[in-house]
């Protein structure tokens, strides 16, 4: 075997074949698949014309391993470290689609991998730019290549496709649903979930249960009714109620494997959750003591998600309950002159009738659906902001939080900045550090089924971008506002400038 030269570390989050791409050009092969002949399937001849799959294809270059990177070399770790299995192990079924998906890759020129496998290779032109200026070369990352994700979480801009044209105006409604759905598609391939496919199916069931869907009466239709077809109709692929039915066990394609990513997205939110209900199953023989009153689902929360703060309209809520009312107010939004506050139960709809409409920047109600408020239980509320004309100008985020009677969460009653003000340069990023205070008790804060702790929303994405953890970086010189959310809508502001 000849020894390989320049053998370049694996870079943050990289692929597979973005790592034997770069080791190819650093032994001075222009062409990736005549490297691999070279060192990875050796005893092979890359014929076209071989009717091989991707499974033999993949335990070659795990045999060759050692002996192309030394014995102390773990080809089950280069596996997992490059691939995106730890991502989607929960949804695949077989070791063939493990492979697959270790494998995917824009690989026109390599004729011999089945035309089902290819999948385009993306990439985000921020990271790209960050990686060249500070390390001289850039990488293709999982996160970026998990099925269904067409946003980078770091940087909410869509992706570009290798060998296409980069798109323009990248930043241009990118939705807050893709950039948590990018979120959580990272977060899989971070935490890793170690379950079966039937383990997944088996939680969906129970989660879909618990909704209140009987799934032998045809559960699964009025759940894609209800939740699905019209409200998430753009982002699920459309054969979700397909697989659904047929309690999909055997992943035969990409699609599929979307399909079941999101499915968990929109029903579990994140991992930790997904991961919590796989333990309950195992525990409580698949029975899970969660009740929908004091569950927000993602699929109803997402509904919040979609009405959170969008531009021109920014203001946090403030929220007080006294003599059987909630009173709810917040800052004049610029150019408002009317405003329509909506309320629901959590793990409830919006309905799609305000309880209040107002000129003012306070409203005061007590009841919900035409029925007093019942205080023991979870609520959420928002805002919407109108002008003159009656155009609509945006939302405020969607507040959750605990009734007064409540007797197992308290709410929080302060957000706290560190600094209000930031300096950074066009690339660069700094650290909105926030924090929250709790109302005094022993009762719980509500948990990030309702949302996260904080919120972290910009009000130019053009000029600085934020992440889910406060982090800012810099686009283009200017001036905007970082505000940070408390799960109940509080809120506190932070200047950022861009040089």
């Amino acid at each position: 075997m000849a020894y390989i030269l320049n053998i370049l570390p694996i870079e943050d989050d990289e692929l597979m074949s973005s790592y034997f791409r770069r080791l190819a050009q650093a032994n001075g092969f222009d062409n990736p698949l005549l490297f691999m002949q070279a060192f990875i399937w050796p005893d092979v001849v890359m014929d076209t014309k071989q009717n091989r799959t991707i499974r033999d294809d993949g335990f070659n270059m795990l045999r060759n391993f050692n002996k192309c990177f030394g014995d102390k070399a773990s080809a089950i770790d280069f596996f997992i470290n490059t691939s995106l299995y730890p991502g989607i192990r929960p949804v695949i079924s077989n070791a063939d689609m493990l492979i697959l998906y270790a494998f995917r890759d824009n690989t026109d020129d390599i004729n011999i991998i089945p035309r089902r496998y290819v999948q385009e290779l993306k990439y985000c032109h921020v990271c790209a730019k960050n990686e060249i200026i500070n390390k001289g070369f850039t990488w293709f990352k999982r996160s970026h290549n998990m099925p269904g994700v067409n946003v980078c979480y770091k940087h909410n801009c869509y992706l570009n496709v290798a060998g296409d044209e980069q798109k323009k105006d990248i930043y241009y409604s990118v939705s807050a649903m893709e950039t948590e759905y990018a979120e959580f598609a990272h977060q899989m391939l971070v935490s890793a979930i170690d379950c079966s496919n039937k383990q997944t199916v088996n939680a969906l069931k129970n989660r879909i249960t618990e909704l209140g869907y009987h799934i032998p009466t045809g559960g699964y239709a009025q759940f894609c009714s209800d939740t699905i077809n019209g409200k998430l109709d753009d982002f699920m692929p459309k054969n979700t109620e397909y697989i659904l039915k047929t309690n999909k066990t055997s992943i035969t394609n990409n699609e599929t494997c979307e399909t079941m990513l999101k499915l968990l997205f929109i029903l579990f939110r994140t991992p930790d959750t997904f991961q919590k209900y796989i333990e309950l199953a195992e525990t409580t023989n698949n029975t899970i003591p969660i009740t929908v009153g004091e569950f927000s689902t993602f699929v109803l929360a997402y509904e919040d998600e979609e009405i959170d703060a969008s531009t021109g309209f920014y203001s946090g809520l403030k929220i007080s309950q006294k003599n059987g009312k909630i009173k709810v107010s917040w800052d004049k939004g610029e150019d408002a002159s009317k405003y329509a506050v909506y309320a629901a139960y959590c793990g409830k709809e919006f309905a799609s009738k305000p309880v209040k409409t107002t000129k003012s920047t306070s409203a005061t109600f007590k009841k919900i659906n035409g029925k007093k408020i019942d205080f023991s239980k979870n609520l959420k509320i928002y805002v919407t902001a109108y002008d003159a004309s009656g155009k609509k100008i945006g939302n405020t985020v969607s507040a959750h939080f605990a009734g007064k009677n409540n007797k197992k969460y308290k709410n929080p009653k302060a957000v706290k900045l560190t600094t209000t003000a930031l300096t950074i340069e066009v690339g660069k990023s700094a650290k909105v550090k926030a924090s929250v205070k709790m109302e005094s008790g022993k009762k719980k804060a509500l948990d990030d089924a309702h949302g996260a702790k904080l919120r972290y929303k910009t009000t130019n994405e053009k000029i600085a971008t934020v992440d889910k953890n406060g982090k800012v970086t810099g686009v283009a010189a200017g001036t905007c506002e970082v505000y940070v959310y408390s799960r109940n809508g509080l809120a506190k502001k932070c200047t950022v400038t861009v040089k």
